[in-house]
């Protein structure tokens, strides 16, 4: 390729240094072992998985309800969280300004399946 002809050519003119080059090259090939990334398809008990089954319409439906039934929603019934003596909690993320369990059905329900694929 293109661009292993052009480096090459930097490392025989010490443009790149070479021993970067190989802990570079150790780096992605030990992350490639470790996950089975160049294991033998028969190892790997998902290699007849293909985009038709990863994105059915039965997984993107499950995926769907997980995400639904995740949502949790802080409340204090009967002092059981130990808040006593805070005046303010700090609440954090893309949806910390949702006050209400109405906008928060809105923005769960609001999702396609499409959100998923």
């Amino acid at each position: 390729t293109a661009f292993a002809s052009h480096l090459l050519a930097a490392v025989n003119a010490s443009m790149v240094d070479e021993a970067k080059m190989d802990k570079a090259l150790m780096r992605v090939l030990e992350r490639r072992f470790s996950t089975g990334f160049d294991d033998p398809t028969y190892l790997d008990p998902w290699a007849d998985l293909g985009p038709s089954t990863i994105g059915a319409q039965s997984h993107l439906d499950l995926a769907l309800a997980t995400a639904r039934a995740s949502v949790v929603i802080l409340s204090n019934h009967d002092q059981l969280l130990p808040l006593t003596g805070f005046k303010e909690i700090l609440v954090v993320g893309p949806n910390a300004n949702v006050t209400n369990v109405y906008q928060l059905c809105q923005l769960v329900t609001r999702h396609s399946h499409s959100d998923f694929h």
